[in-house]
C-alpha cells in the first residue's frame, strides 16, 4: 500500500496509518464501499473537498506567487485514487498511448534517461560533423498543473477511449471539487476548483500527461528535421511532465515547431512563460550564430549559451 505516513488528515479525522493497519481486517469492507462509488460513478461529496494551507517559499511575503499551496484531502479518498491510479496506469501502458517521448511520472523512467538522449543526439550529430548543429528550444509553462483547462480534460479522456464508470468518476471529482483555504485557527468558505489538476492527488500527474500527449504527436507531423537515434527512434521533442524541450536540425523545424505549440497553446488554454523559455544552438565550433530569431507569436524567444535541465 502507497499511502504515505506522517500526513494530515481531514475533518473525517481518518489518518493514512489507520487504513494501513486495519486493511486486512477491513479488506472486504473497503472493496464494497470502493464498488459502490464505481457503480454509482459519484464520490461521496466530502471526498471532493480540500483544505488549503499556503506555505511560504521565498522572496517578498506580501506576494501571493511566493507561497505553495499544500491540500489536504480525505485519506479514503486518497486509497481509493490510488487504486483508480493503478487501473488508468495499466490501460496506458498495455494500449501505449503515452507519447515514447513523455518520461514524467511513467514507471521505470528517470531524468538522467532525457540527459542521455540529449547526449547520444549531441555525440551523433554535433561532435561527428561540423556542420551539424542542434536547435533547441527549452519550454516554461506557466503554472501548467494548476492551468488545466476540466473540460479540455475530460475530452482527453473520451479521446483516448477512458470513458465509461471511470470517465464518470473523474468528471464528478473535477465538477464537485470544493476548497477552501485555512488561515491560522480558521478558513474560509468553500469555494470550486474551476481550472488545475488537483493538488496532491495521486491521479494528478497522469491526467496532466494525458492531457498534454498530443504535443509531442503535433511535433512530429510537422515540418520540424528531427533527430534519429541510433535505435531509429525519432526525435523531435523530450517531456518529463511539463518540463518541455524541442529539438530540430533547422532553424526552420525549429519555427516550425514553435508555431505548433502556440497554436496548440492557445486552443488548450496553457500559457506559454516567455521570460522562462530559451533557444540554445548546439554546434561544434564556438562561433556563434548572426541574426537567428525565433519567435512564438511574433514574440522574440531569449537565446543562451547555458541552461539548467532537469536538475
Amino acid at each position: 500500500m502507497k499511502l504515505k505516513l506522517k500526513k494530515a488528515a481531514y475533518s473525517d479525522k481518518i489518518k493514512n496509518e489507520m487504513i494501513k493497519s486495519s486493511a486486512d481486517i477491513l479488506t472486504q469492507g473497503f472493496v464494497k464501499l470502493f464498488n459502490i462509488i464505481l457503480n454509482s460513478g459519484k464520490f461521496p461529496e466530502f471526498w471532493c473537498e480540500g483544505l488549503i494551507t499556503s506555505i511560504y517559499k521565498s522572496g517578498n511575503k506580501l506576494d501571493p506567487n511566493n507561497y505553495r499551496g499544500i491540500c489536504v484531502s480525505s485519506s479514503l479518498k486518497k486509497f481509493y485514487c490510488l487504486t483508480l491510479n493503478d487501473r488508468l496506469m495499466s490501460y496506458t501502458e498495455q494500449e501505449k498511448i503515452i507519447h515514447h517521448s513523455q518520461i514524467g511520472f511513467m514507471p521505470g523512467n528517470r531524468t538522467a534517461d532525457h540527459i542521455l538522449t540529449l547526449k547520444t543526439i549531441h555525440d551523433k550529430y554535433v561532435k561527428q560533423y561540423s556542420n551539424e548543429k542542434i536547435y533547441a528550444c527549452f519550454v516554461d509553462f506557466k503554472k501548467a498543473f494548476d492551468s488545466i483547462w476540466h473540460d479540455g480534460l475530460f475530452l482527453k479522456l473520451l479521446e483516448n477511449k477512458i470513458g465509461g464508470r471511470f470517465y464518470d468518476l473523474i468528471k464528478d471529482l473535477y465538477t464537485n471539487t470544493r476548497c477552501a483555504v485555512k488561515i491560522s485557527d480558521r478558513r474560509t468558505s468553500f469555494f470550486p476548483y474551476r481550472k488545475g489538476v488537483r493538488q496532491g492527488c495521486v491521479l494528478s500527474p497522469l491526467l496532466f500527461n494525458l492531457y498534454i500527449n498530443e504535443l509531442p504527436k503535433l511535433f512530429e507531423e510537422t515540418i520540424s528535421d528531427p533527430f534519429i537515434l541510433p535505435n531509429s527512434t525519432t526525435i523531435s521533442s523530450l517531456l518529463y511532465a511539463d518540463d518541455l524541450v524541442i529539438l530540430s536540425r533547422s532553424k526552420t523545424g525549429l519555427q516550425n515547431c514553435l508555431d505548433t505549440l502556440h497554436n496548440w497553446s492557445e486552443k488548450w488554454l496553457l500559457e506559454v512563460n516567455l521570460k522562462k523559455t530559451k533557444v540554445m544552438i548546439l554546434q561544434k565550433h564556438k562561433s556563434k550564430p548572426k541574426n537567428i530569431q525565433f519567435n512564438i507569436l511574433k514574440n522574440p524567444i531569449s537565446m543562451t549559451n547555458e541552461y539548467t535541465y532537469l536538475v
